[in-house]
């Protein structure tokens, strides 16, 4: 149950950064009419009167002046017309690569590498090294009780949708993620059943989150996936009998990473 209040709650935050509006777009807006949609569903309606990194400033019909976080923006609308031609935006980059740092914790960092097939999506394949991966050596190693090896891995490919936004460079993301990974394991050193292993899985996934862009190509992506990993084998033998080989049988399993990834989009 927790993760999937996890994963509602990240949904929730990753919906409300799509409100992300270039400080460029708000010089435009600054003292026109503007209607400040918030994630609570609720509106304010007045004149753009000021703005900073953290909040907005309105002043309503009756002269109130009213506060509201950019946090808590879902959509702002005001005289498109005139905003969108003053927003510099940045097309996106034909290829990208990028690193998902935080998969250390978890199953492995993962290096992408993609090609742009259309104006708002990029398709590409990746390398994800799951054998360092903090998770998947406790899972794999049957906490630490055995030996999994670092240089276990996973090759796949990933698609992204990155959304169009009116109003800043930045984009919010789904995309699909599949990997077939390679494993090996040893166990019982130094006893007359020690053991040697391999197995291989297959992960199938969706992704969901924001991209942070900047105009050197430079961006960095906060993100989920949520998805099942498949074991497609799991084999070991004794030492003492190398030809004969046991079946480990495990049904599918969730599986879930977060991603923070720093990443290079080259024009």
């Amino acid at each position: 149950m927790k993760k999937y209040l996890i994963l509602i709650l990240l949904v929730l935050v990753f919906s409300s950064a799509t409100a992300d509006v270039d400080n460029s777009v708000l010089e435009v807006m600054k003292g026109r009419y503007v209607v400040v949609e918030k994630v609570d569903g609720s509106e304010v309606v007045g004149e753009l009167m000021g703005f900073d990194p953290l909040k907005l400033t309105v002043m309503k019909k009756d002269g109130r002046i009213v506060t509201v976080y950019r946090s808590d923006i879902m959509q702002l609308k005001g005289d498109t017309a005139s905003i969108t031609p003053n927003v510099a935006k940045t097309p996106i980059g034909q290829t990208a690569f990028e690193i998902n740092l935080l998969g250390l914790l978890q199953f492995g960092p993962t290096f992408s590498y993609d090609l742009k097939i259309a104006d708002d999506i990029m398709v590409g394949g990746h390398l994800r090294l799951q054998g360092i991966g903090f998770l998947y050596q406790l899972i794999a190693s049957q906490a630490f009780e055995d030996f999994a090896a670092p240089w276990s891995f996973a090759l796949g490919f990933q698609m992204k949708y990155l959304f169009p936004n009116t109003l800043s460079n930045n984009r919010m993301f789904m995309g699909f993620f599949a990997d077939f990974g390679l494993g090996w394991t040893s166990g019982d050193f130094d006893t007359s059943w020690e053991w040697k292993g391999n197995h291989g899985n297959l992960v199938i996934a969706l992704q969901y989150g924001y991209r942070w862009r900047y105009a050197s190509g430079f961006y960095i992506n906060v993100g989920i996936m949520a998805g099942y990993c498949f074991l497609v084998w799991d084999n070991w033998y004794y030492l003492t009998t190398p030809n004969q080989y046991e079946t480990s049988t495990t049904p599918s399993v969730f599986f879930g990473m977060l991603e923070f990834s720093l990443g290079w989009e080259k024009k």
